[in-house]
């Protein structure tokens, strides 16, 4: 089962635009990758404009197959039916309601620099 997140940024208006992410949501692996490769805002906002992944970064595309430099894996290139694919969502604060709409687990969202928001309850090992 994947470790879900989503992953995006801060508005002027108080509101996070941000998408759907379902495999390996965990800090350890999803910190290290957004601030070594998304460390401005122009740059997270390019990473989620085509909308919802099924991976950060990963060197595999939707056959398996094929090998490429990692990078995301969106689910609008896996060719299947329209609404597979999600596009970016603007969501208000209070925060909790990306936990309680969106069935997440972790929220990354970029406001000058990468804050974790963690699921209520979710209780994350040593």
């Amino acid at each position: 089962m994947g470790t879900r997140s989503a992953i995006g940024y801060l508005q002027p208006s108080g509101s996070v635009r941000a998408v759907y992410c379902h495999w390996d949501g965990y800090p350890s692996h999803q910190i290290p990758i957004l601030n070594k490769r998304y460390n401005t805002l122009a740059k997270v906002k390019a990473l989620i404009k085509p909308g919802s992944m099924s991976s950060l970064e990963t060197k595999y595309t939707w056959t398996l197959f094929e090998v490429r430099e990692p990078q995301p894996l969106y689910h609008c290139e896996a060719g299947f039916e329209a609404g597979y694919s999600s596009p970016p969502i603007t969501s208000g604060r209070p925060l909790d309601t990306w936990f309680k709409e969106h069935d997440c687990e972790y929220l990354y969202v970029w406001e000058g620099r990468w804050i974790i928001y963690m699921k209520p309850g979710l209780h994350q090992s040593p």
